[in-house]
Formats: structure tokens, C-alpha cells, sequence
């Protein structure tokens, strides 16, 4: 088991690295930096187990920005409750963004989960990088914003297992069969059934 000092050693090389891999908005003369850290996955699941994925993010621009987080996995075999979290940092700012997942199907083979940071900005224009948010209630647009992928981090699962498999459910029935029968089978040769 990781201790506590061992924990915080694996964190800090994971920023360090993740400080390193940091990119420039191109859009503008801003440098927006990131830290992403997944935590808690571990590389076997369990169907129908719930599982925190903890990212970190931080905002190293000058002023105040929107960020949004987006979780990608494969939804054949993973139900994220919170897929998309969208956050405002204060400059200098650094905050854990915890989603949660479950697994919900059984697996064998490497599936990915990804998380990816954008950064998003108010627009006056309709751009091909951005998404338009409505007013359902009349339909009209309120906002129109631009959104730049920024970096983003992956692990890797291996497996996804039952908590207990049907099979063994089906063995241990057969098994409790046979033993019955042969149970019965030698009773009633000896005559005392």
C-alpha cells in the first residue's frame, strides 16, 4: 500500500510533468497552463462500482478565465454521472474537479479514459469552434462562445470484472446438483431412504 508521503511524491512528479507539457493559447499572447491529474483509477474495475476520477486544474493567465473539463470514455462500458464541468478560475487559481464513473459492463482489454481541458471565451460571433447556448423557454441565443482544446490526460483500464461472476453462480448450482444427487444415490442403495 502507498502511504500518504508516497502518495503526494506520485502527485507532484505527475504536475512536474504536467507543468512541463503545458502549451500556449495561440489566439492570443496569453499563456493559459494546466495541471490534469487522474487519481483513484485503478487499472481493474468492478461492474456497477462507483469510481472518482480527480482533476486538477490551474489557471496561470493573468485574469479570470472559464474553463471546461470533459471526460471521455468508451459508453459501452462506462456511465459517467458528470461527463462536462465547466469552471471559472481566478488567476492563479488551482482546483480539483471530481467526477465519477461506473462501470457497467464486463470487460477484457485496454480501454481509455480521457480528460480534456478547454479553455472558453465569450465571443460576439458565431465561430466553427464554439457552441451556442439557448434559451429553451423562446428559443432565442444568449451566448455564443469559443472553446480551444488545451491539453489533455489518459489512463489506460485493463480489465473491467463482476463482483461475482454468473458463471461461477451456474458452477456452484451444478456442483450443489451433483452432490444431491449422489447424496440420494447412496441413501437409497444402502436402504436408509
Amino acid at each position: 500500500m502507498f502511504t500518504l508521503i508516497n502518495k503526494l511524491i506520485i502527485l507532484l512528479i505527475i504536475l512536474t510533468i504536467a507543468v512541463a507539457n503545458t502549451q500556449a493559447d495561440d489566439t492570443s499572447n496569453e499563456i493559459v497552463t494546466k495541471q490534469l491529474f487522474l487519481g483513484n483509477i485503478p487499472k481493474q474495475m468492478i461492474v456497477g462500482e462507483a469510481y472518482n476520477i480527480d482533476v486538477f486544474v490551474q489557471n496561470n493567465l493573468d485574469i479570470d478565465s472559464n474553463f471546461q473539463v470533459m471526460l471521455f470514455l468508451p459508453s459501452t462500458y462506462f456511465y459517467p454521472t458528470n461527463a462536462i464541468q465547466t469552471i471559472k478560475l481566478n488567476k492563479g487559481e488551482t482546483r480539483k474537479i471530481k467526477f465519477s464513473i461506473t462501470p457497467i459492463k464486463k470487460h477484457t482489454g485496454i480501454q481509455t479514459i480521457k480528460a480534456v481541458l478547454f479553455s472558453v471565451n465569450k465571443k460576439n460571433t458565431p465561430s466553427e469552434l464554439g457552441f451556442i447556448s439557448t434559451n429553451s423557454t423562446n428559443n432565442s441565443t444568449n451566448e455564443v462562445f469559443q472553446t480551444k482544446e488545451l491539453d489533455e490526460v489518459e489512463t489506460e483500464i485493463f480489465s473491467i470484472k463482476q463482483k461475482f461472476d454468473i458463471e461461477y453462480i451456474y458452477l456452484i448450482i451444478i456442483v450443489t446438483l451433483l452432490v444431491f444427487v449422489l447424496y440420494w444415490a447412496i441413501r437409497k442403495k444402502l436402504g436408509t431412504f
